[in-house]
């Protein structure tokens, strides 16, 4: 059960960084701060986590 959460933790922390990084290639600003606080909040659980 660890090892799923693990796993699905990591790679929604992946999939906002991508978006994120996609949106600052694109020029389009308006949703980075809910993306931050997002990515933000994956970041804390995996330190939970581990």
């Amino acid at each position: 059960m660890l090892i799923e959460t693990l796993i699905f933790t990591i790679s929604a922390f992946a999939l906002f960084v991508y978006t994120f990084y996609r949106l600052i290639k694109e020029n389009d600003t308006t949703y980075v701060p809910v993306l931050a606080i997002s990515a933000l909040r994956n970041w804390y659980k995996i330190c939970l986590i581990l």
